[in-house]
């Protein structure tokens, strides 16, 4: 799951349920929508201030970052036990 958050945020791969709403979408009567569903929904409202390029990059070294103090952490503990 970690190395698909950090590729998916690093890559700018799309969501792969992005496009499965917007056929869902149409199927119901609906117009679809250009992008991601976090985009679409969310960037301007989490997010108004910052580049969206620039983010992906960033969101991917802090899930490195946070995962790799978690292993850390519980390395530490273990080896003390």
């Amino acid at each position: 799951m970690l190395c698909w958050a950090i590729l998916v945020n690093a890559m700018a791969w799309p969501c792969p349920l992005t496009p499965l709403e917007n056929h869902f979408r149409i199927l119901a009567g609906q117009q679809g929508y250009q992008g991601e569903f976090i985009e679409h929904y969310l960037d301007q409202l989490i997010y108004p201030q910052l580049q969206i390029q620039h983010l992906g990059i960033t969101l991917a070294i802090l899930t490195l970052v946070w995962n790799l103090l978690i292993y850390a952490f519980i390395l530490i503990k273990s080896r003390r036990k």
